[in-house]
């Protein structure tokens, strides 16, 4: 079993005032996330990558651009529509849909389908045929679903070309859609709702969240773990294939527009404010992933564990190589030394709350890597003066402690051995 031994921070200057000692800041070379330049200021809604280097962006205007070189360039497709897009789905590199909103008609939704990667698009399902639709998804090539306004569910089992309203027994706007299997799927929407059809659609039962928060998006990992993201920082999520939901914790309270994961544990939501929040640890915690924005974020796209992008407002893309990774240049040059105990450490480590720290009410305690990179980070409640850390799980290398309230941290060394 591999341990954790604990080496305080040494004091460079006896000179140092008590209680202080300086950090060198080691700023990582390219930063999590990257602007693309994509040529329009118009607002994206979504946007959806088939491959690391293939993908697509669309919004305002019925405009859809793509790029075949990693956002390097793009061009923009002919949709021969000039109403909101508000979803994109992709069967293979040639097939692939969109859905949107008509202002003029009523909000009434429509779908374009593509069949040769984008360079034309029909009109399977005409502006103003139904409620506007917010989201579309393929589980299997021939079979479609896309959900929207007032409880609007519509499936399609000819890869498209026609479409069907299914019966629901809700009011309420279903903004996200995701099917695990052929015939299993979820769809959410306002006010903490989730439907759920094990059946393709032909029935659907409204499962308990314990919210209503509206929420925004759908993503499960497997069959039976899922999340979803919604207004005011809400994150849910089930491992039971929606039986139950719990609360994630609250890092925001902006709007969470987009969730997905790259696998089981690693996991991203983004938002109003530029926000972009990242878990290793399947949602028990999030931390900020800056984006270098304050642009609302619309909607995530990875193509592997590493290379993702993310669109929102104001024509703004972003991409990152690098995982979103977060590293340590959050702190200032200035920390103060961490009392850790036992030194060396076995099992556990205690951290001593700093007296200057205990009249906050919460604080957070991270642990980052020899990179810099965050791989632990978890609120704190300083009541007791004392907090027990467990270190039995962290493979070989060099730590570092830090605990903080956002404006004074303190900080310690880890070596695992």
């Amino acid at each position: 079993m591999q341990r954790l031994l604990i080496v305080l921070m040494v004091l460079t200057c006896a000179t140092v005032l008590p209680a202080q000692v300086a950090m060198k800041v080691n700023h990582p070379a390219e930063p999590p996330w990257n602007p693309l330049t994509c040529g329009t200021g118009g607002n994206l809604n979504t946007v959806r990558f088939i491959s690391a280097d293939t993908g697509y962006v669309a919004g305002e205007g019925g405009l859809i651009l793509k790029t075949t070189n990693g956002g390097a360039s793009w061009s923009q497709l002919f949709t021969g529509t000039s109403m909101p897009l508000m979803s994109l789905c992709f069967t293979d590199a040639m097939h692939g849909f969109a859905a949107g909103i008509d202002p003029s008609a009523a909000y009434g939704g429509f779908i374009l389908k593509t069949a040769d990667g984008g360079a034309t698009w029909t009109t399977p399902l005409a502006s103003g045929s139904r409620y506007g639709l917010y989201d579309i998804c393929f589980p299997v090539p021939d079979t479609g679903y896309a959900v929207g306004m007032f409880g609007t569910i519509l499936k399609s089992t000819n890869s498209g070309a026609t479409w069907s309203l299914l019966p629901v027994t809700t009011s309420s706007g279903l903004s996200g859609v995701f099917f695990t299997s052929a015939n299993t799927g979820y769809a959410a929407g306002d006010m903490g709702t989730i439907l759920k059809t094990t059946n393709g659609g032909q029935s659907w039962v409204k499962l308990t969240t314990g919210t209503t928060n509206g929420l925004l998006s759908l993503y499960f990992t497997d069959s039976t773990t899922g999340y979803a993201s919604g207004v005011f920082g809400t994150v849910i999520k089930t491992v039971n294939a929606g039986l139950t939901w719990s609360l994630l914790q609250k890092v925001t309270d902006n709007h969470l527009w987009s969730v997905c994961f790259v696998n089981s544990t690693t996991g991203f939501t983004a938002g109003d404010g530029g926000t972009i929040l990242k878990t290793n640890d399947a949602g028990v915690t999030w931390v900020s992933s800056p984006s270098g924005t304050t642009n609302d974020l619309e909607s995530l796209s990875f193509a592997d564990a590493t290379v993702g992008y993310v669109c929102g407002n104001s024509g703004i893309i972003l991409k990152t190589t690098n995982g979103g990774l977060v590293h340590i240049n959050e702190f200032p040059e200035q920390v103060r030394l961490l009392d850790l105990f036992p030194n060396p450490a076995t099992s556990e480590f205690i951290v001593t709350i700093p007296t200057e720290l205990l009249n906050q009410k919460q604080l957070t305690l991270r642990l980052y890597n020899s990179r810099g990179e965050l791989i632990h980070n978890e609120p704190v409640i300083p009541a007791k003066g004392k907090i027990t850390i467990n270190i039995e799980a962290y493979a070989k290398g060099l730590y570092q402690v830090s605990l903080g309230n956002g404006k004074k941290w303190y900080a310690g060394k880890v070596v695992v051995e």
